[in-house]
């Protein structure tokens, strides 16, 4: 087995990996730069789970800073459904109301 310091080479301040089937990226000054700064204000038990599961997704939530999209429910509940008719009628009937009109 290959160790992985035989896939990387030093140009200038960059660090390159020769990719070997998965996603590399290039580790250029900023990216240092910011893993230190993560690294100086220390990890959390959860930061270091989340880097020994999968240093990209560590990287794209720790480093660069991307957030999950919320989920969005596909289906619209009993209750979900009420408060909408119920937003609905009000909407509707407002204009009757201010109007005192039956």
């Amino acid at each position: 087995m290959a160790d992985s310091a035989d896939n990387e080479a030093v140009e200038g301040d960059t660090i390159t990996q020769t990719p070997v089937g998965d996603l590399v990226l290039e580790k250029d000054f900023d990216m240092l730069t910011a893993l230190r700064g993560v690294l100086i204000r220390g990890l959390s038990p959860s930061a270091l789970n989340q880097f020994l599961n999968c240093s990209l997704q560590f990287y794209f939530a720790r480093l660069a800073k991307f957030q999950e999209a919320e989920e969005v429910e596909e289906k619209l509940g009993a209750d979900g459904f009420g408060t909408v008719v119920h937003e609905v009628l009000e909407n509707l009937l407002r204009p009757f109301a201010q109007e005192k009109r039956p």
